[in-house]
């Protein structure tokens, strides 16, 4: 998707109106603003749309693909929908304006202007018929007709009419309402009389919106008046006149920021285009020279061939048949090494031309329009030759030839040699280039005909132009501004041919790449602050809640569901001295057998053994404190008991693992080392845990004593 940089601007200066609109309308939400107001934001809601639509316009505009066809389509349609809808909700502000200051008008007024508003929706109506109104080139560029000026018409009209109600009420009503009306029905009016001039910058949204921020703003000055005359102290207004004159002087930096980084991305953009595709072109071209290397290393092995040159200088058109089986055998083995569609050899004295099947026929340049290739490379005089043509031994396939003449030892001519290949691996490979930069790449010859692209049927057929292929430097790439893209040619000697790159992203930028990430970081800055704004405490709720979980997840040991060494270690942190001598219980366990399960039942059975010792602990020890794994299969638990408490604690957990039954085991068993504190005066914390951990191996080693099982 392509988009210049007039384009850019205007489409970034109209998404700014839009979210300028929408935070209005979220405020004006949230404040429940009084009837009057409400019309307000069904216009604000309009101009947020009418805004959205015309940055599509913009964007979209001058791309022929699918999705720009139906979006240029929809946007306009959308603006002139949405103008009548603006205008209609206007006129019932209006009047709703006037009946809360208690001025009565007649409606009629109202009546004529709806009138011609719906007249002008008949005009639209009409359009999607005939393209009367407006239409769109092969280019998918918006273009206005005839009916646009009628339909232009008839909205001005339905706005003058309000225009001249206005006027009649104009001594009845506050001078400040009379100037911020008359203000919003001629600038929209006024923008539209500029645009039958000046065409190509929308400016009748901003003026639209310009003006009704004023109205709004009038009216919670209003508002305001009224409810201090009646000795309301409501601070709510000026926290809207805040808000708004806030979120103007924001909107008015950013949108000069935004605008202004859009244009300097859209210059550097300008100024790299050139290399980047200077590179990319040197990328193709190497790569295209690399794919046709292997076949002519092929082709010269095939024409020097020591044996096949002496038989084809001793052969005559009567012994060509004796000879036909060894060259075709050669010819074979070639083919079935490298796998090529065709291999073959010309014989200069006989015309026998051979293949990997024998002799395929007797060359006749004078009268079989196939053989022609054969003269004209003979005629060259040149080494040799890559040609187009199709393979008659294939059944006509559209092959590439790469031909090498065959000469004895004095440079006597004797023939032809070569390999053959199907076109479409060489298309395959400018397909990929050409999706992946969007290019359009030919490989022409001298003439101009086209000789290899990713589309068949150009092949053979068209012409490119050649009027500047005689000044092509060998080595370097010639770039010339065309109508609407670049052209970059270069001269393959290796082929004899010209490689001719189309670039058609050379005068514009994607909007994917530039316009819409920045105007959507912008979008998604401003709906932050203002939801920030509004739902603080909430926000701070629900970052406290994440920030608890992140602290339990790192502290949580994820496949049982225990604390980790990492909560062991803050947990110990916090055990004074006191604690530890009085009422603290420390308890080591290893689970027994864990490497057994895992060698001989898997590593599933081992941590269904893990989560199954974890379940037991929990019951045995979750009430009295906590318990820990520290790694592997070693655990331990942190009590705050008395030692009798413990005790009983470590009997339970005896009783629990001896009836604990899983899926893949049916077996438990924990060692363990109880140690209480207050037995141990004298012991730090430290010692306490080196004895525990002394007490649990005995305890495994009478484990593997009394059950006899191997200890690994």
């Amino acid at each position: 998707m392509n988009i210049t940089n007039l384009e850019m601007i205007q489409a970034s200066m109209e998404v700014i109106g839009a979210l300028f609109c929408l935070i209005t309308l979220f405020i004006l939400a949230v404040n429940k603003m009084t009837q009057k107001t409400k019309y307000l934001m069904v216009m604000f809601g309009f101009s947020m749309a009418l805004f959205l639509f015309d940055a599509c316009a913009y964007i979209f505009r001058g791309n022929t693909d699918w999705l720009s066809i139906i979006m240029t389509r929809v946007s306009n349609n959308g603006l002139f929908v949405l103008n009548i809808c603006l205008t209609v909700t206007f006129v019932g502000y209006f009047y709703n304006a006037l009946s809360l200051n208690g001025i009565n008008i007649s409606g009629i007024y109202a009546k004529i202007s709806i009138f011609f508003f719906i007249s002008a929706g008949a005009c639209l109506i009409i359009n999607c018929f005939t393209n009367w109104m407006f239409y769109f080139d092969g280019d998918n560029y918006y273009h206005r007709g005839t009916g646009w000026y009628i339909y232009t018409a008839f909205v001005s009209i339905g706005i003058m009419i309000t225009v001249y109600a206005t006027l009649l009420i104009r001594k009845k009503v506050a001078r400040r309402l009379f100037t911020v009306l008359i203000l919003y029905e001629f600038a929209p009016f006024i923008a539209i009389i500029v645009q039958i001039f000046i065409y190509g910058i929308s400016i009748t949204n901003i003026g639209i919106t310009v003006c009704l921020t004023i109205l709004l703003l009038f009216n919670i000055r209003q508002e305001s008046e009224k409810k201090k005359m009646s000795g309301i102290n409501d601070t709510k207004e000026k926290t809207m006149y805040v808000t708004i004159f806030m979120l103007i002087l924001m909107v008015i930096c950013m949108s000069a920021s935004i605008i202004s980084c859009v244009a300097n991305i859209q210059k550097v953009a300008a100024e790299n285009a050139e290399k980047d595709n200077r590179n990319i072109a040197h990328l193709v071209q190497s790569n295209i020279e690399n794919t046709f290397l292997p076949y002519l290393t092929v082709t010269q092995m095939v024409a020097s061939d020591n044996d096949m040159c002496e038989i084809l200088k001793n052969t005559t058109r009567e012994t060509a048949k004796d000879s036909e089986k060894q060259i075709s055998d050669y010819l074979r083995s070639v083919k079935d090494e490298f796998g090529y569609q065709m291999v073959f050899l010309a014989s200069d004295k006989s015309n026998a031309y051979y293949t990997y099947n024998g002799i395929l026929k007797y060359l006749d340049v004078e009268k079989d329009s196939h053989d022609i290739w054969y003269k004209e490379f003979k005629e060259s005089k040149r080494k040799y030759v890559i040609n187009m043509d199709t393979d008659e031994a294939n059944n006509g396939a559209l092959t590439i030839f790469f031909n090498r003449e065959i000469v004895d030892d004095d440079g006597n001519f004797l023939g032809v040699g070569g390999v053959g290949i199907s076109v479409t691996k060489l298309q395959s490979l400018l397909r990929r280039y050409e999706k992946e930069y969007n290019l359009d790449i030919n490989l022409i010859n001298y003439n101009g005909l086209v000789q290899i692209n990713s589309n068949r049927s150009h092949i053979e057929k068209e012409y490119l132009d050649n009027s500047y292929l005689s000044s092509v430097p060998e080595k370097k790439f010639v770039y010339k501004k065309m109508d609407g893209f670049y052209r970059m040619t270069y001269y393959m000697d290796s082929l004899d041919w010209y490689l001719v790159i189309d670039d058609y992203q050379m005068d514009k930028s994607s909007a994917h790449r530039i316009v819409l990430p920045c105007l959507a970081i912008f979008m998604v800055g401003l709906l932050v602050m203002g939801a920030a704004f509004t739902f603080i405490s909430k926000k701070e709720r629900v970052s406290s809640e994440k920030l608890m979980e992140r602290i339990r997840i790192s502290l949580t040991d994820e496949l049982t569901g225990l604390y980790n060494r990492r909560a062991y270690a803050e947990c110990v942190e916090k055990i004074s001295d006191k604690q530890l001598h009085d009422n603290t219980v420390i308890i080591m366990m290893d689970v027994n057998g864990l490497k057994t399960v895992n060698d001989e039942i898997g590593h599933d059975a081992g941590d269904e053994l893990l989560k199954g010792s974890a379940e037991c602990m929990l019951s045995a020890f979750g009430k009295l404190g906590n318990v820990f794994r520290l790694g592997g299969d070693e655990f331990m638990a942190v009590l705050e008991c008395s030692g009798k408490e413990a005790r009983e604690a470590a009997a339970v957990l005896d009783e629990v693992t001896a009836s604990w039954e899983g899926k893949e085991i049916n077996e438990i068993s924990i060692s363990k080392g109880v140690v209480v504190g207050s037995e141990h005066p004298d012991m730090s914390l430290n010692e306490i845990e080196e004895f525990a951990d002394k007490l649990m191996y005995e305890d495994k080693d009478a484990y593997y004593k009394r059950t006899g099982k191997k200890r690994r």
